[in-house]
């Protein structure tokens, strides 16, 4: 599975306007790519950093998607909400853990936090391998999580983590030296 994901600051003033459109764009795309396998957007409402992930099958499929004449006219639609270029990235998702019987609490809208560090590209394996063994099993373990991915470029050795929370204070203390999450991320700082 890869993730394509898309990054750009929008004006706070229409957030919410930015935010049906985007609910919106997600029916579409289900109808229009066979290997589409979800989509979340995600916003930071102090900076209006602006995240947009879309899961598909293969690689290929991230480009035929960002290639395809709906996915330009939906960044059309969306291009005077912007304050910034559109950057985009992608990556294979190495861990993935969304247990689809527990819905968030809120509806649809929980608490993420993204990690991104980079590595040595020759340990990105080796940074997989240890959060599978034990960050991993650290978030999900942890009162709130809802949701976690790892993605990884292998050729650059961009890592970077999706953890979802039911609650912002449950995202807090995953954050505090208190949380076993917190405790196994900083066995790994060497990386």
């Amino acid at each position: 599975m890869h993730i394509n994901v898309m990054t750009v600051f929008v004006r706070l003033d229409e957030f919410e306007k930015t935010a049906q459109m985007y609910r919106e764009t997600i029916s579409t795309f289900a109808r229009e790519s066979p290997s589409f396998r979800g989509k979340m957007g995600m916003v930071n409402r102090e900076t209006g950093k602006f995240m947009s992930i879309a899961l598909t099958d293969t690689q290929a499929d991230v480009v035929a998607a960002r290639e395809s004449d709906v996915n330009k006219a939906e960044v059309a639609r969306y291009q005077n909400l912007y304050l910034s270029d559109l950057e985009r990235e992608v990556f294979r998702v190495e861990i993935r853990y969304m247990p689809m019987n527990r819905p968030f609490p809120g509806g649809d809208v929980c608490f993420a936090r993204v990690t991104t560090g980079w590595v040595r590209p020759k340990d990105v394996a080796k940074v997989i391998k240890l959060s599978r063994d034990s960050v991993v099993f650290g978030a999900i373990s942890e009162k709130g999580c809802c949701g976690f991915f790892l993605c990884a470029n292998h050729d650059t050795g961009q890592i970077v983590g999706f953890s979802m929370w039911d609650t912002m204070a449950n995202l807090e203390r995953s954050e505090s030296g208190r949380g076993y999450y917190r405790r196994e991320m900083a066995k790994h700082d060497h990386l």
